[in-house]
């Protein structure tokens, strides 16, 4: 008894905390429910109780509201940090709110009413704990979507470096929100402090081991949830991490040894010598046909096993063993949402099966229809897919957006009349594929019954609809499209919608339509005119020529309409010439001006415009014969902006000699990263010399060291190489740096370097990297790698390889598990190719136009994403002089 007690006080002296807890009162909007300082409070209070883990309080730091700045609390994680050693325990608590943006994950530390970004960042955790000597690093987070800080911080929870366990558990997952109650606390901590306190035991031993931990988490906050929640609403804990074996978290002091009784009989050498030699052969014989038939039973036998979000294949036996077995064979992405409630396969209750049964048969029997329509995909059986899918329609629960996204790729249209209902029923907050996947059997039937829906009360999901909508035109789908742009309250869908014609073949904007376009979007409506409808164009092309001279003097009388003539006059095309809309009478606004600007140096003899760079401002000046105007001045400094591209687009657009000159001085003087890319790429399509490309870098900005490699490369491919490599061995391997693999070409000796390079490294680089230059085989086996993390990743990077087909083919062929991520990369190579092909055939006029629409709402995935640039390459000389 005194020598456990011993035990935990050791273990408890070895152990450090870090506990915050922030009240955002104003984000919550619930100033009636506990605070989160108090449940840090309870927490820290129970570490250090002497009947429970007796933990010294010097060891355990408690930083909560107006104490919890972000300084404050890395300073007292990095004290921590640095005090344990390497037989420590470091464990980091949070609990307040949690926010996603695009590129990072923050807990937050202040109001969003005072700073909408204070907090703390995964760089700030990777960064204070990168040196730690702590033998394992555990990081709790009580706020809403913690999974999503697992996300962005792949490098820290994927990585032992040399430490027993790296592990991250969530209260809930990304985009769910974790739950407080009215005078119960919080859904999670409540649960936590129950184990610590020994309210609830998970066995008589006192240790509590991870695993045991996140599971008793796992199944008390679903089922609190399921019983203390809204109905619908859900919790889910999850855990990210990394762990070379089940790590000892806790030890609680109370509980103690059972008696021991122990019967001795004294013996002397000489008759413990007979005995084994009596007994010695037998003992061996025996124990070598009880490892035979052990190993023969382990072998034969494999087993199904909820683990966190993800069920996993094991060859073995649960419990036992022994040879090498247990072993992991393959993660499924299905986890334990999409298992029926009556399937023999559940939390902490394995289902075994013979060897020779197949996985998937067996996964089939347990899992709900949208599910087990992912493995009828990958075992191509589309029609039991189509079915199960259909099924799952009734109950929009069983349905992820995942399985949905699959839906218009598998339908056919003996489900027209299935979908058509399905439509109709949509609830404004319900996911469009149903729509999307009628459409592709009948466009005309799923606009008229999606406009017959609920749905279609939600501008936010018309908006999205009407973003991913292509194909064919029908007389519904026009006058859907033409209701659109005639609401005037329907503002933000109307450039949507202009997209949408573009891409709908047979659905044209009528000139009556373009000419009505609000002034913000008339360049938007010209394009889409004289793209679906180039003899309308050319009249109206023929009118405004008329107003622009004195035969269209009336207009002069009608000053309000000048601008919106102005940006007609630019965007229509060569036309007659317009100058007097320069007159300063009419006060036109700065883009107005500059609008008639551009157009008067393209259709009026003698006039040119001019980008004039001074030590301190960039001018635009438009000349017409010996006399001169400035139009545009914009100043020339570090703080330089968006405003940069007013100076930029036109000088481009009239292939001013002095576009180079323009570029440099914005590059050199900005400090504005995306102000940096967008020079950088038209000084790449001018094919400008980037041999000083590198100098322009900014810190922590791997999308500008992307453009600015990919610019050396088109001068010095063999230096760009050199470069890439060299910064990818210092450590810059951040996804958006390594997409460059993608379009530049690397010599063999870095190729060489890059890959074995990637071999030392875990996660996302080491899979990044192998996909895009790796070997053929590298490749294949990426995709049929057994963790689903590294198959989704490689998915997005595979895609865009020269030889992307071939290896998805041989991926397929080789495949020896289900795994639906093999079919969304068949998907992906299609799409890219309807990229390309719309790109290579989009007029030059309106190339960037149609690029920037592009970017800004119609890719939806990184390999996507890259496949876009690619094609943007193989088009960049048309790029320069389009606006």
């Amino acid at each position: 008894m005194a020598g456990l007690a011993n035990n935990a006080r050791r273990f408890s002296q070895n152990t450090f905390a870090v506990l915050v807890g922030v009240t955002d009162y104003q984000a919550s909007g619930l100033p009636d429910l506990p605070a989160c300082a108090s449940e840090a409070r309870k927490l820290s209070e129970a570490l250090i109780a002497p009947q429970t883990w007796a933990i010294p309080s010097s060891q355990v730091h408690l930083v909560s509201d107006a104490d919890a700045s972000r300084d404050v609390i890395v300073a007292a994680l990095a004290s921590m940090a640095a005090q344990a050693g390497a037989d420590d325990l470091l464990i980091f608590y949070f609990a307040g709110h949690g926010q996603s943006d695009e590129e990072s994950f923050i807990l937050r530390t202040g109001s969003r009413e005072q700073d909408g970004r204070r907090g703390i960042t995964r760089e700030d955790i990777v960064r204070t704990l990168a040196d730690t000597k702590a033998r394992g690093v555990l990081v709790v987070l009580d706020c809403c979507g913690g999974a999503g800080f697992a996300e962005t911080a792949p490098d820290f929870f994927f990585g032992l470096a040399g430490h027993d366990f790296r592990l991250l558990i969530s209260a809930s997952r990304a985009g769910e929100s974790s739950w407080e109650l009215a005078d119960k606390g919080s859904l999670f901590t409540r649960r936590l402090l129950r184990l610590l306190r020994g309210e609830d035991r998970l066995d008589t031993s006192g240790m509590i081991f991870f695993n045991d931990l996140f599971e008793y988490l796992y199944a008390g906050v679903v089922a609190d949830a399921a019983r203390e929640l809204p109905a619908g609403t859900r919790q889910t804990p999850v855990f990210a991490g990394s762990h070379a074996g089940d790590p000892l978290l806790f030890l609680n002091r109370e509980l103690t040894l059972a008696q021991v009784r122990v019967k001795t009989t004294r013996l002397t050498p000489d008759v413990v010598r007979r005995r084994l030699l009596t007994t010695a052969a037998s003992i061996i014989s025996v124990v070598a046909l009880v490892l035979i038939g052990y190993w023969a039973f382990l072998d034969s036998h494999q087993y199904l096993e909820v683990r966190g979000d993800n069920i996993t294949l094991v060859h073995g036996y649960p419990g036992l063993s022994g040879f090498g077995l247990p072993k992991d064979e393959w993660t499924y992405m299905e986890g334990p949402d999409g298992l029926l409630s009556s399937a023999a396969l559940k939390v902490g209750q394995p289902l075994v099966f013979d060897r020779e049964k197949s996985s998937e048969t067996a996964l089939i029997e347990v899992l709900n229809p949208a599910p087990r329509a992912r493995i009828e995909i990958w075992q191509n059986n589309l029609a039991a897919a189509r079915s199960d899918l259909m099924i799952a329609g009734n109950d929009p629960h069983l349905l992820t957006d995942g399985d949905l996204t699959l839906l218009p790729y598998v339908v056919s249209a003996d489900q027209k009349s299935q979908l058509e209902t399905w439509v109709r029923r949509l609830n404004p907050e319900g996911s469009i594929a149903p729509v999307l996947a009628l459409k592709s059997v009948d466009p005309g039937l799923a606009i008229t019954a999606y406009m017959a829906s609920p749905a279609s009360a939600n501008r936010g999901a018309q908006l999205n609809l009407i973003a991913k909508w292509d194909g064919k035109c029908t007389p519904e789908v026009q006058t859907w499209l033409d209701g659109i742009l005639a609401d005037s309250l329907a503002v933000l869908s109307f450039p949507q919608a202009l997209q949408a014609i573009v891409k709908t073949k047979g659905c044209r904007l009528s000139s009556e339509r373009a000419l009505l376009a609000p002034l913000r979007y008339a360049r938007d409506a010209i394009f889409t005119l004289r793209l679906t409808d180039p003899d309308a164009a050319a009249e109206l092309q023929q009118t405004l020529g008329g107003m622009l001279t004195n035969e269209g003097s009336g207009i002069r009388q009608r000053p309000q309409l000048i601008a919106r003539l102005a940006t007609y006059w630019r965007h229509i095309g060569k036309a007659a010439c317009g100058k007097w809309l320069l007159d300063p009478q009419w006060n036109l606004a700065a883009e107005s001006l500059l609008d008639a600007a551009v157009a008067t140096a393209r259709d009026c003899k003698g006039a040119s415009l001019e980008g004039r760079v001074s030590p301190d401002a960039l001018s635009i000046v438009l000349h017409d014969g010996p006399q001169e105007r400035v139009i545009v001045r914009e100043k020339l400094n570090s703080e330089l902006g968006a405003n940069a591209l007013n100076v930029m687009a036109p000088i481009l657009e009239s292939g001013s000699v002095e576009r180079e000159n323009v570029l440099r001085a914005v590059l050199k003087a900005t400090v504005n990263a995306d102000v940096r890319i967008y020079a950088v790429r038209r000084l790449r399509y001018l094919g400008v010399s980037g041999a000083d490309a590198l100098e322009y870098r900014l810190p922590e900005r791997p999308d500008l060291d992307r453009e600015l490699v990919r610019w050396l490369a088109s001068s010095d491919p063999q230096r760009a190489s050199a470069e890439f490599t060299r910064l990818v061995l210092a450590g810059n391997i951040n996804s958006a740096f390594l997409a460059a693999l993608a379009s530049i070409v690397i010599a063999p000796t870095d190729k060489k370097a890059l890959v074995n390079f990637a071999a030392t490294q875990t996660g996302i680089a080491r899979t990044i990297i192998n996909s895009l230059i790796g070997s053929f085989d590298d490749a294949v086996g990426l995709l049929n790698a057994s963790d689903p993390p590294v198959r989704n990743l490689a998915a997005d990077y595979v895609v865009v390889r020269p030889d992307a087909a071939e290896v998805v083919t041989e991926a397929r062929k080789r495949s020896r598990h289900a795994d639906v991520t093999l079919v969304r990369s068949e998907i992906k190579l299609r799409q890219i190719n309807v990229l390309k092909k719309e790109l290579a055939s989009m007029p030059d006029f309106a190339l960037a136009w149609r690029a920037g629409w592009m970017e800004h709402s119609e890719l939806d995935s990184d390999g996507i994403w890259l496949g876009f640039e690619q094609a943007l390459d193989q088009e960049r000389i048309k790029m320069v002089a389009a606006p």
